[in-house]
């Protein structure tokens, strides 16, 4: 199964997703683009919150951003534990 194949299944399966999400969006992400963020708001139907990093990329986060990052992390999980 090719990329976008699976691209387009995962789509299709957002709308299934039931538990709280969380969504990090990097502004300069070199392999997701931002416009992803649409399908997103679209299709899942559950508790969800986006992050938007704004100097981060796809595999570095500024020193700032990535503190703020770790941060949200806690609040999520301790918001979503049980």
């Amino acid at each position: 199964m090719d990329l976008f194949n699976l691209i387009t299944l995962s789509r299709k399966k957002l709308k299934n997703i039931e538990i709280p999400t969380l969504i990090v969006n990097c502004k300069s992400d070199e392999l997701v683009s931002h416009r992803s963020l649409k399908a997103y708001n679209n299709k899942l139907q559950n508790d969800y919150k986006i992050i938007n990093l704004e100097k981060s990329g796809h595999f570095y986060y500024n020193e700032d951003e990535l503190k703020f990052l770790l941060n949200e992390f806690n609040i999520f999980i301790n918001k979503t534990s049980i």
